[in-house]
């Protein structure tokens, strides 16, 4: 069962919020419902900015302070005890995968060069299959270790269409990148 598919911001009702608080509010919700009503179900679980971003799902940061692009600021997060997803602390936690997309034409993730493809999609939510983390995150230094290995799919990604779809970066990236054991 999916639950939403290419999380972003809403552009028609400006009022409604978008963070990782309300994320993990809103999926933790669904997949208590989906899972009452079949416990067989796997459940995949989108992220943020497109579903390109499962970081503080994956890794146990403060979803109140985590990285969050074009996300409704908790102005006042620091002075709030810090609030983090443990997805082992849920029923279905062996029933989440993680959905995660990646487009050449991301607006906050550089899909430029292999290395820093690499790099993003690790700290984007692929660490949690397992996986080394690539070299270049000694670069980056934002290759943040998984809080529990997960099955991930990757089930969006893509460029515009043009001649240069054989030659293109992000997909020799996907199609070489090693795959997990989760």
């Amino acid at each position: 069962m999916s639950l939403l598919n290419g999380l972003h911001e809403s552009w028609n009702d400006t009022g409604l919020y978008y963070n990782w608080q309300i994320l993990v509010g809103n999926m933790t919700a669904g997949c208590d419902a989906i899972h009452e009503e079949n416990l067989d179900l796997l459940i995949t679980w989108s992220g943020m900015q497109y579903a390109e971003d499962l970081s503080a799902s994956t890794t146990r940061k403060n979803i109140l302070t985590a990285r969050c692009y074009e996300c409704t600021a908790i102005v006042d997060a620091y002075r709030h005890d810090p609030v983090y997803f443990d997805l082992d602390s849920y029923p279905w936690a062996d029933k989440v995968v993680w959905e995660l997309h990646l487009y050449s034409s991301s607006e906050d993730v550089d899909t430029g060069t292999c290395p820093i493809i690499e790099a993003g999609l690790y700290r984007n939510g692929f660490n949690a299959l397992g996986i080394d983390p690539p070299a270049v995150c000694n670069v980056t230094n934002e290759c943040p270790p998984v809080q529990r290995i997960t099955p991930v799919i990757m089930t969006g990604f893509g460029h515009d269409k043009s001649y240069t779809l054989y030659n293109a970066t992000l997909l020799f990236v996907l199609k070489n990148t090693p795959r997990g054991t989760a």
